[in-house]
């Protein structure tokens, strides 16, 4: 509970803030950067959301050759 009550801190002060909006600040922020920062962040959990399992490539290996099968393989 400790490592997610961490995580969720940034969000949860963003929340805090809208209770107490500063018109100043928030136009600020959606002037300069806010836009990127959401953008950035969607991207993110997107990517983190992905099953690894349907990216293409993701489970692609060589075709094993006769010469690394010996190799593994214990003597007679």
């Amino acid at each position: 509970m400790g490592i997610a009550s961490l995580v969720a801190l940034p969000s949860l002060a963003v929340l805090a803030s809208l209770a107490h909006l500063a018109h100043e600040i928030w136009s600020h922020l959606w002037r300069t950067q806010l836009s990127e920062l959401i953008g950035n962040t969607l991207a993110l959990v997107a990517g983190f959301s992905w099953p690894s399992g349907s990216r293409p490539g993701a489970n692609d290996r060589p075709p094993e050759s006769p010469a690394s099968a010996e190799v593994l393989c214990c003597p007679p």
